[in-house]
């Protein structure tokens, strides 16, 4: 699946999810799901992906340019399989996760205030 997915694939990838047709142990799979959310955030809210290197490893993810946020979407999909909570809406995942910067925005100001 993975070489199939763009960024006009989320309806698919959706489908895919709610019909049960991705395996667990599918990285490959599971990693373009987490792409076409973390493009969509790029698209959406204006984020970059970057890499965070830490003593575990490196890893993808996106970043807001102007604000203290990061959303890890490989990782946030990995976490899904792994304690089957599968299928999860991607719709919602990508709201909450932009209700998460706007929050941490909010809490920004307030404190600025």
């Amino acid at each position: 699946m993975a070489h199939l997915l763009s960024p006009a694939s989320l309806i698919e990838a959706q489908r895919l999810l709610d019909c049960g047709a991705l395996a667990a142990e599918a990285v490959e799979d599971r990693e373009a799901i987490g792409v076409l959310i973390g493009d969509e955030l790029v698209r959406m809210v204006g984020f970059a992906w970057v890499t965070i290197d830490d003593d575990y490893g490196s890893e993808p993810v996106v970043a807001h340019p102007h604000k203290m946020a990061v959303i890890a979407p490989l990782s946030a999909v990995t976490n899904r399989f792994e304690d089957g909570d599968v299928p999860f809406n991607i719709k919602d995942f990508i709201e909450e996760a932009i209700a998460t910067v706007e929050g941490i925005e909010a809490r920004n100001h307030k404190t600025i205030e």
